[in-house]
C-alpha cells in the first residue's frame, strides 16, 4: 500500500509517499511539485493521490 503527504521544503511542496519495498525496508521518496507555499491552494489535493497512484502502477 502506498500513502502520500505534502511537505514544505525550501518554500515548494514536495510530495512524500510511503510505502514498503518486497524486502520490507520502509521508503519515502520526495517528488518536488514546482508548487510555492505562498501560491495559491487550489490543486495541491489532487497531487499526492496523483503520485501515489502513478508510483504503485510504476512498481
Amino acid at each position: 500500500m502506498v500513502s502520500g503527504r505534502l511537505q514544505e521544503k525550501n518554500g515548494y511542496y514536495y510530495m512524500v509517499l510511503s510505502y514498503k519495498d518486497a524486502t520490507g525496508k520502509r521508503k519515502q521518496p520526495w517528488y518536488a511539485t514546482g508548487l510555492p507555499v505562498k501560491g495559491k491552494a487550489q490543486g495541491r489535493g489532487d497531487a499526492a493521490g496523483t503520485a501515489a497512484r502513478v508510483h504503485a502502477a510504476h512498481t
